[in-house]
């Protein structure tokens, strides 16, 4: 079984990588920007063709970064949009060590997003429970 929060995880590891940095530094390059790139690639290939081509163009990799953070917090806001749920949003699982997408997500939700202690174990906790 593999959960949304997994292939999120995966994709923003892919694009960390294409711009030559870790998941740590792509968040912190993200926080930087100050004019965000729309990534309009919802596919790891695509969207890792459709950065290649901005730097090629010489785009500021931070305004990259926040425009994949923003793409990825789109794409859980619809998902949420399913549930009902109050003024805030827990969340959950490696991407929640990241503040650019906790900044990301509460734009695009409109709520606050509560992240727990250890954010990262938090699935396999409750996996192993099962």
């Amino acid at each position: 079984m593999i959960s949304v929060q997994q292939v999120q995880d995966d994709f923003l590891d892919m694009m960390a990588n294409v711009l030559e940095t870790d998941l740590d530094g792509f968040s912190k390059m993200a926080i930087l920007s100050k004019n965000p790139i729309t990534i309009n690639a919802t596919c790891s290939v695509f969207a890792e063709s459709e950065i290649v081509s901005l730097l090629a163009s010489a785009s500021k990799k931070e305004d990259i970064a926040k425009g994949l953070f923003d793409s990825v917090a789109k794409r859980i806001t619809s998902m949420l949009r399913h549930f009902n749920s109050n003024e805030y949003i827990i969340f959950c699982g490696g991407g929640a060590k990241s503040q650019a997408l906790i900044e990301s997500l509460e734009n695009t939700t409109g709520k606050k997003i509560i992240v727990l202690n250890d954010p990262q174990f938090v699935v396999a906790f409750g996996s192993a429970i099962l």
